[in-house]
């Protein structure tokens, strides 16, 4: 069996290399415990890329439609379950089970304390989602009968039957993702989430972290570390927050503070103050740990 490479994330690929890259879905398989789980699938090969996975990117397509109106699509990742008979699903999974529909939802998600179901990014600086002013449909392609529409507001949007599994248990088909009128909309990166589910069974959400505009790596890469540390693994802890409560705040400050201008031999000598592990808690440590003043719980995990 070829090995399988698990990852937490689909890699992030800047715009000018979209061309190159395989056509990848996301993978439908039940797990030996009997859960619906969603990973990543070589759709050319037929060959499983990861076992698991939740976070997916892609950059949306610019259609012109004419008299200065265009829209923007795409149909990445699309789904699908691979067919029992392939020798390449990993050990103890399995494929779909036969004539079920495959469906999804779109619940809104949480940052710092704000629900909407479509945020945006605008893909500068440091990482910062907010609701977004724009509507992101979702629809069945070619029909409009079969559609749902995020509109950044605090509602669960509820979606619809992709299809029905075939008689084999295996399964391949994409929805559109669009955004009218894009001409009018920021650039950044668009995140909102899918529950896909069968009749009987139920994946964790995945998340979909899609750029409008053209953008670096590094942006791609920062946007994925986010909703990956929002959203699955937890954000890390402060390690400035030296009393644990959540918090980076004066009473922090304190024991910094009594640390600071110590070296390693010394009383007052604190590890945890000594951020760059140089033997000396100075001015360098002094700007880490102001980076991190004034987290609150929502930056620092708590």
């Amino acid at each position: 069996m070829r090995p399988i490479t698990p990852l937490v994330a689909l890699a992030c690929l800047a715009p000018t290399a979209l061309a190159q890259v395989p056509h990848q879905d996301m993978l439908l398989m039940v797990n030996p415990e009997g859960q619906l789980v969603t990973g990543l699938v070589d759709f050319d090969t037929q060959t499983p890329v990861a076992e698991s996975l939740r976070v997916f990117d892609a950059t949306f397509e610019i259609i012109p439609l004419g008299g200065g109106v265009e829209v923007a699509i795409t149909d990445v990742p699309g789904f699908n379950a691979l067919l029992p008979s392939n020798p390449l699903i990993p050990a103890g999974f399995s494929t779909l089970p036969p004539n079920v529909p495959v469906m999804f939802d779109a619940p809104a998600i949480e940052i710092d304390g704000v629900r909407a179901n479509l945020w945006h990014w605008d893909g500068t600086g440091p990482v910062s989602f907010a609701p977004a002013t724009i509507t992101n449909r979702i629809s069945k392609a070619p029909s409009a009968l079969f559609n749902a529409t995020l509109d950044g507001t605090d509602s669960d949007v509820a979606g619809f039957t992709i299809d029905f599994s075939y008689s084999s248990g295996g399964f391949h088909k994409h929805v559109d993702f669009q955004i009218a009128n894009s001409h009018l909309a920021p650039e950044g990166f668009y995140l909102w989430s899918f529950i896909v589910r069968t009749d009987t069974l139920e994946a964790e959400p995945v998340f979909f972290v899609h750029a409008l505009g053209d953008f670096d790596q590094q942006a791609y890469d920062d946007a994925g570390d986010f909703v990956r540390e929002e959203f699955i693994e937890g954000r890390p802890l402060c390690v400035a927050d030296f009393n644990g409560d959540g918090s980076v705040d004066l009473g922090d400050f304190g024991f910094f503070g009594a640390a600071f201008g110590s070296s390693l031999g010394d009383v007052n000598y604190q590890e945890a103050a000594d951020f760059n592990g140089d033997g000396n808690v100075d001015l360098g440590d002094f700007g880490a740990f102001g980076a991190e003043f004034g987290r609150g719980p929502g930056e620092c995990g708590g």
